[in-house]
Formats: C-alpha cells, structure tokens, sequence
C-alpha cells in the first residue's frame, strides 16, 4: 500500500510540473502566439486554464476579461479552454471555444482549445504566471487574486531596463553579442530561439565579453543570462 501510495504522489508531481515553459499555441482562427516571444516584450504572460463545464470558471469568466483589458500594457493573459467533468462538452472543440469567447464577450483574451489537456494539473480553474525575467512560471494555483498581483509584479514593462538588469549591459552589433559591466559573480549566457530550443550556451567572465553569433540566422532570441543572485532574459535582433 505504501509502495502503491508513492508511486501515485510521484505521479502527481509530475502532472503538477508537466506546463510548458516553450513553445506555440494556435487558436481556432489560426492565430499563433508564442511563450517567448511576448515575454520577449516585458510583459508577464498569464495562461489561465478553464473547463467549459466547470462553474467557478464561468462565474469568473466576465471579470478575468476585465481585468486583461484594464491590465494589457503589462500582461497578456490567455485561456487554455479544456473540459472539467465530461469531455463531450468541449466537442467539436472550437464550436466550444467560438462559444465561450462569444458568450463572455472575450476580446482581450487569447483562446486556445486545449485538447491534449497540457494544462491539467489540479482541476480548473487554475492560472499559471510566466515571468519575463527568467522565463520561468512564478505562480501556479487557483487563486486569482495571487496570479494578478504575481504577474504586475513580474511585468518590466515600463521600467528602466538598467534597474531591471542590475546595470549589466547586453547589446548586439554587426552579429556579434558585447555583454559588459559584470560584476564578480559567474554568468551563465544561453542564446534561445523562438522554438524554446538553447542554441548556445557559455559561461561568461566579469567586465567585458564578445561572443560570435554571425553562424546563426538573422532573427529574433532571446539571451538569457543567469548567476547565482540575479537572472534576466533580454529580446536581441540579429541584422
């Protein structure tokens, strides 16, 4: 029995973790957004996971769009639309979707139809909060009140960016990255693509750094930068 309760509660872990970090999501109108690219932006991302049958979600549905719209300069929230109790009530899936959008007046909220159910974790309703600094999911439960005031607080939108990057400097010319002004701590660079995928990785030196990136396509990443105390991710351009 105790075997067989430890294997469940491993299991439980693992859905509890199992949310995206990366990656692409496409709603029923064929308009993608991508993880990285809005917290690319400054902004904290808050992908809220709802079921069409689930009562506190509807109740709550009205005055989450709300609060997007009064909130859109700093965070983008979107919906990962799923069932809670019976999944014929979410087929077809975006007949489910076009009508919850319609029905809650969602405009501010994108919303996608979760049908491999990649944001089940503890039941609906439950809000997960992306950071920008780190790229990393700051929050993940049932509160929403939590969720809100995790993610204004995660948002750098709006704040002077040398504040935010503890006056590290990370600029890129004629394909290369010059990341100066580091202090006496180890920094770990990661240069990540639009996918999610790291597509290089050094640890850098206090003071100044110049890193080659002419073998890679002229595009958007981001470079993720990381020590023992601080971490930020900055959104560069190659031209």
């Amino acid at each position: 029995m105790k075997v067989i309760l430890s294997i469940l509660l491993s299991f439980s872990c693992l859905i509890s973790f199992a949310q995206p970090l990366s990656g692409s999501f496409t709603d029923c109108n064929n308009n993608s957004r991508d993880i990285h690219t809005t917290l690319g932006t400054g902004k904290a991302l808050i992908i809220a996971h709802k079921g069409v049958d689930c009562s506190i979600c509807q109740s709550q549905a009205s005055s989450l769009e709300t609060w997007a719209s009064q909130n859109s300069v700093k965070v983008e929230v979107w919906c990962a639309l799923t069932w809670k109790y019976n999944s014929n009530t979410f087929s077809p899936a975006c007949t489910a979707t076009a009508n919850w959008v319609s029905t809650y007046s969602w405009n501010n909220i994108f919303t996608f139809p979760d049908n491999a159910r990649q944001f089940v974790s503890a039941g609906t309703p439950r809000y997960y909060v992306y950071s920008p600094r780190d790229s990393t999911i700051k929050y993940s439960g049932s509160n929403r009140s939590t969720a809100y005031s995790t993610a204004l607080a995660e948002s750098y939108v709006g704040l002077d960016p040398m504040n935010y990057k503890n006056e590290v400097n990370v600029r890129v010319f004629d394909s290369r990255l010059y990341a100066d002004n580091l202090s006496l701590e180890t920094y770990t660079l990661q240069l990540i693509d639009l996918s999610g995928r790291i597509i290089l990785e050094e640890q850098l030196k206090s003071g100044f750094n110049s890193i080659d990136l002419s073998e890679f396509d002229k595009e958007i990443y981001l470079v993720h930068l990381r020590s023992e105390s601080k971490a930020f991710t900055e959104k560069i351009f190659l031209n």
